[in-house]
């Protein structure tokens, strides 16, 4: 299954850093490598209005 770190982009402040540093030590993968669903989650996540894209 595909989990992630934040419904919406995050400012990258030394505590988000901090914070998504520790969410990735704690995920565990096991089994075969099934993609499909993770590059669909990221691909679904809003990106709002006010956020650059640069």
């Amino acid at each position: 299954s595909a989990t992630e770190f934040s419904r919406l982009p995050l400012p990258a402040t030394p505590e988000n850093i901090q914070r998504g540093i520790r969410y990735t030590d704690s995920l565990y993968g096991s089994g075969g490598t099934m993609m499909t669903e993770g590059i669909r989650q990221a691909f679904n996540v809003p990106v709002p209005e006010a956020m650059p894209l640069s």
